[in-house]
């Protein structure tokens, strides 16, 4: 099992980007980037860890995706940037 360390999960945004989208916010940040909208994310060992697993089922719940193998799920989020996430 992967995990990775997010800041937060948005089942359902429209500010990130067209159409309704599930946001993943990674957390840990070097950049320290000047005006970052999202400065709570740099703390390295903030935020939690969650299952990639547990994300993917939660998107696929959310989106109505019919997937049996992950990593083709994973690489139809990626080609399709989840445009048809829009229930």
């Amino acid at each position: 099992m992967s995990k990775i360390r997010v800041s937060g999960l948005v089942a359902e945004s429209i500010v990130d980007g067209p159409g309704i989208r599930y946001v993943v916010f990674a957390q840990g940040c070097v950049h320290n980037c000047k005006g970052c909208h999202n400065p709570a994310t740099h703390a390295l060992d903030g935020g939690h860890l969650v299952e990639v697993d547990d994300i993917v089922s939660e998107i696929k719940k959310k989106c109505r995706y019919k997937y049996d193998d992950t990593k083709a799920y994973l690489k139809e989020i990626n080609q399709t940037n989840i445009d048809n996430c829009d229930n």
